[in-house]
C-alpha cells in the first residue's frame, strides 16, 4: 500500500503543506468537483505528537472568470497530539472560513465547485523536521443508523396476519438461533466509545 509522505520543517509561527488542485487528465487545467452530496472529509494521518497543529483546507469556489488562485479556503485544525496512524472524519460543519488574502469570494461553503484540498501544518510551537504520512483521502456519504442496540431492547410481536414483526429469528430444522444485546463483545467496535451495545447472535448450524 503506497501512502503520501509529507516531509515538513516548521518553526514557531511558520507554516507549510501541499495542495491537490483538481485537474483534467493532462494536468493543465483546473477542474472542480461537486462535493455537495457529501457530509464531510475523511483521511488517515500519521502524527508525530509535536504539539503543533495540522490542518485540512478545502478549496471551494473561485471568482467568475478567475485566472488566479482565488479559491475560498475552508479549514479545520487537527492538533498533532498523537503518534502513528489515526483516522479522521471531519464534518463540513467543523470547517471555518480562512482568509489568506487571495481575494476569494465570500459566499459560504457551497461545495458545488471544490477546486481541491490541502493538508499542512502550522507552528504554534516549534515542530522541527518531521515526516507525516497521508492515505485514503475521501469524502463521506451520509449514514443513518437504523439500529445501534444501545437501549438493550429487541422488541418483537406479530401483525394481524400472524406475521412476525420487530426482531424475528428463523432457522432450519436442527439448527438454532438466539439473539440478545451485550455491551461486552469479544472486542470493542473500532472508533466507538465504550460501553457500546451490540447485537449478539448465537448460532448452532
Amino acid at each position: 500500500n503506497s501512502v503520501l509522505n509529507e516531509a515538513l520543517t516548521i518553526g514557531p509561527g511558520q507554516w507549510a503543506g501541499f495542495t491537490h488542485a483538481f485537474s483534467n487528465e493532462a494536468v493543465d487545467e483546473w477542474v472542480p468537483q461537486d462535493w455537495s452530496p457529501y457530509v464531510g472529509f475523511s483521511v488517515w494521518l500519521y502524527g508525530n505528537n509535536t504539539g503543533g497543529t495540522l490542518f485540512v483546507d478545502i478549496l471551494d469556489n473561485r471568482n467568475p472568470g478567475s485566472t488566479t488562485d482565488d479559491a475560498e479556503r475552508w479549514s479545520v485544525d487537527i492538533p498533532d497530539n498523537f503518534s502513528g496512524w489515526q483516522y479522521f472524519e471531519l464534518p463540513w460543519a467543523d470547517f471555518h472560513r480562512k482568509d489568506i488574502g487571495n481575494g476569494a469570494p465570500n459566499d459560504g461553503f457551497t461545495l458545488t465547485e471544490v477546486h481541491g484540498y490541502g493538508i499542512g501544518g502550522y507552528g504554534n510551537v516549534d515542530m522541527g523536521s518531521q515526516n507525516y504520512y497521508v492515505d485514503n483521502v475521501g469524502v463521506m456519504l451520509r449514514v443513518t443508523t437504523v439500529d445501534d442496540f444501545n437501549d438493550g431492547q429487541l422488541p418483537s410481536g406479530t401483525d394481524p396476519n400472524g406475521l412476525g414483526v420487530g426482531f424475528v429469528t428463523w432457522n432450519a430444522t436442527g439448527a438454532s438461533v438466539a439473539i440478545t444485546t451485550t455491551d461486552s463483545p469479544p472486542a470493542p467496535v473500532p472508533g466507538l466509545p465504550e460501553p457500546n451495545g451490540v447485537l449478539q447472535e448465537d448460532l448452532t448450524i
